[in-house]
């Protein structure tokens, strides 16, 4: 989580009375009183495999990227952990694979609850691995 939340704050550029400023690995160029901006930073050989591709449903990735496999299960358990505060660990493991047995709208329903963070209805690389 503290990387990705250093990533989203150093990427912001600020450009006031046509003074530039460069941060992390971003220029800001100015064009007709617009700004754009361009990574100059990262090629397409140096960025991560996940970075390019499109986002994942929460619902793809609750049935294949959480259900399918035994590491995915063990992600959703950690993430029941830090909301079931008060409930003992074999009932949030009983809950877990109920939930991947089913695999209906409640296990969609608490995917996006644990792992949508921005609630966009889209699980990206950084949501995914938050519970590592």
């Amino acid at each position: 989580m503290g990387r990705s939340i250093n990533i989203v704050i150093s990427t912001i550029v600020l450009a006031v009375n046509g003074i530039v400023l460069r941060a992390d690995g971003f220029v800001l160029s100015e064009k007709d009183n617009s700004a754009e901006l361009s990574n100059t930073d990262y090629s397409k050989d140096t960025m991560i495999a996940d970075f390019n591709k499109p986002p994942t449903s929460i619902r793809h990735f609750a049935r294949h990227g959480l259900c399918n496999s035994y590491e995915g299960k063990r992600n959703m358990y950690a993430a029941m952990k830090t909301k079931l505060c008060n409930i003992s660990l074999s009932m949030i493991q009983s809950v877990v694979l109920d939930l991947c047995r089913r695999k209906n709208h409640m296990l969609d329903k608490w995917v996006e609850e644990l792992f949508d963070i921005d609630g966009n209805g889209y699980i990206s690389h950084f949501e995914k691995h938050f519970y590592h």
